[in-house]
């Protein structure tokens, strides 16, 4: 590659059985080296399905059930979780609808638009006229 200035003098090529040549690819990182070692131990990815059917599954049982499932420690992180809050009983309401709202979507909430006294609404447009002064010396530029 004659001509090439990002190429130091001295480089030479690759031989067949060089040992410069890093056969194994680039070290892993540190999260690409877990999240290998999570899928080998059965762990998979949580898609938004998921999240929305479990979240289902949970508002559906007793209060018993939901109490079991806050304290097994065999059941993943998320419904343990989900279920601990469902079962405080001063924040119950607010993860109820924080979960509604995260498996079905916020409720559309209309927006009524009307003038004053519920009337129609007035636009009043004002035009306003301005004009540029003819400056001889800016025609030629």
């Amino acid at each position: 590659m004659a001509g090439r200035k990002d190429i130091h003098k001295d480089s030479k090529p690759f031989t067949k059985d060089d040992p410069r040549i890093n056969r194994n690819g680039q070290p892993r990182k540190m999260f690409g080296q877990i999240m290998n070692e999570l899928k080998e131990k059965g762990g998979g990815e949580v898609k938004a399905p998921n999240v929305q059917e479990a979240i289902e599954i949970v508002l559906a049982l007793s209060e018993e059930e939901v109490s079991e499932l806050a304290f097994d420690e065999t059941k993943p992180l998320l419904l343990r979780i989900v279920a601990e809050r469902l079962l405080d009983k001063d924040k119950r309401f607010e993860a109820i609808e924080k979960l509604l709202d995260r498996a079905h979507g916020k409720p559309k909430q209309g927006v009524e638009h009307s003038g004053e006294g519920g009337g129609a609404i007035a636009f009043v447009w004002n035009e306003i006229k301005t004009y540029e002064a003819n400056d001889k010396t800016d025609a030629g530029a």
